[in-house]
């Protein structure tokens, strides 16, 4: 770790973190959409999510399909876009986070088996997490999720690329599968370094907008930051208006100062996305 210090608008900066070696240039990354045919999904709700029959159906003009049996639900928006979910949770006195992973790992090989289109997204574990149940918050802890992170060619991936999977007692009660299927179209050049991503994400130059992410968290405007991440990563745009991931620098820390009244010191958590390119994609 180095943590040299910076000085920028009213801002005492320290960079607590590795400052990343970014390329010249990233590759240019378009969204493949891979539709589901009705047979594959209830194969997949059956042999993969434990479905015992098809009970209801739904499907729409765009092709998503919903899928329901007893106390549990599943919508595929495409072959590699699935969100389950267990309506019957209980509390867990005891669990594992190991057996968890196992159980997981289970889940996602059962469900390459169907993924047809090779992709060259990989992903891997990442961390895991309490789940509770947000519909009965007297259940204190309902499932462990294991988080898989995702990238491409080393880079990471944010926004609604979700790999999420929660456990309870060796089965599955939640999962959200986003695994982008992409091609690659060109390049992106990198024109803004990491140190200018950091001021810029101090002075609020933020891509979040145009990902489609509204971000009013009060921040004070003068005072010392500290920065704990800077990651070139792809963005998932959230708005659905994008075909393509878009490279951003991740930026995050601790920015400590005045008060919204000025009251008082507060110190406040920042997570800013910056474009990586000075003309906006």
């Amino acid at each position: 770790l180095i943590n040299p210090t910076y000085y920028y608008s009213n801002y005492e900066i320290t960079i607590d973190c590795v400052i990343p070696d970014v390329p010249e240039s990233v590759p240019t990354l378009k969204k493949i959409h891979v539709p589901v045919g009705r047979e594959t999904a209830e194969a997949i709700a059956k042999d993969v999510f434990n479905f015992s029959e098809i009970r209801q159906a739904w499907e729409s003009e765009d092709g998503r399909l919903e899928f329901s049996d007893v106390g549990k639900s599943i919508v595929f928006e495409g072959l590699y876009d699935i969100y389950y979910d267990c309506r019957t949770k209980v509390a867990l006195t005891d669990w594992s986070e190991e057996e968890a992973k196992e159980a997981a790992e289970v889940l996602v090989a059962r469900l390459e088996a169907y993924w047809e289109m090779p992709t060259s997204v990989e992903h891997s574990f990442k961390e895991f997490s309490e789940d509770y149940d947000r519909f009965n918050m007297s259940l204190p802890v309902v499932g462990v999720i294991v988080h898989y992170g995702q990238s491409f060619q080393g880079i990471g991936l944010g926004g609604e690329a979700y790999f999420d999977i929660s456990i309870a007692d060796g089965k599955a009660i939640y999962a959200n599968i986003h695994k982008p299927v992409v091609e690659v179209e060109g390049s992106d050049l990198i024109t803004v370094p990491p140190l200018e991503a950091v001021m810029k994400a101090l002075s609020r130059e933020s891509a979040w907008r145009d990902l489609g992410v509204h971000d009013h968290t009060f921040r004070p405007r003068t005072g010392k930051a500290k920065i704990t991440k800077i990651q070139l990563v792809y963005y998932a745009d959230e708005t659905g208006r994008s075909n393509y991931l878009i490279p951003v620098y991740y930026v995050e820390g601790e920015i400590e100062g005045p008060s919204q009244d000025h009251g008082y010191t507060t110190t406040v958590t920042m997570r800013e996305v910056v474009f990586v390119s000075r003309r906006r994609p």
